[in-house]
């Protein structure tokens, strides 16, 4: 797992919170915590375009029946499943969190084991770079 400084300094805070406190935690914080000691953690400029990051936005395929969606990965307090917006606690989320584009990550869930590739993996910037690219060059074509 490789993540980002201020991502690890996010979810290390939401990991230790409920520690001790008799809270039911959900199994995706729990793989979370569980992977957080062993990260790798690197200044923000320096997480690579290809790796899982809150905020990323992934294109997803569940290996068993071949369907792939589109998801970003977000906090807790920002989840909107209308918008495809995972939590990063969620079991997806956290098994996902801090891999690297074509990377085969697995999860459980309560009825089976599940596997999800990577298939593609976008930071905010670029999403925001590669539209702004696209409106310039449409407007170019269209004066041309």
């Amino acid at each position: 797992m490789v993540i980002r400084e201020s991502d690890y300094r996010t979810l290390s805070v939401m990991c230790r919170g409920y520690r001790g406190k008799g809270f039911r935690v959900g199994d995706g914080l729990r793989a979370l915590a569980e992977k957080l000691p062993d990260a790798r953690v690197v200044a923000d400029d320096e997480l690579p375009d290809d790796v899982v990051a809150i905020d990323s936005v992934l294109r997803l395929t569940e290996l068993s029946s071949a369907i792939s969606f589109e998801c970003r990965i977000v906090l807790p307090s920002q989840v909107d499943l209308a918008q495809r917006h995972i939590s990063v606690v969620s079991l997806i989320g956290a098994s996902v969190m801090g891999e690297k584009q074509g990377q085969i990550v697995m999860y459980k869930c309560p009825d089976r084991l599940r596997l999800v590739r990577i298939d593609r993996v976008s930071q905010p910037e670029q999403a925001v770079a590669q539209a702004s690219g696209a409106s310039a060059g449409g407007s170019r074509n269209a004066r041309d």
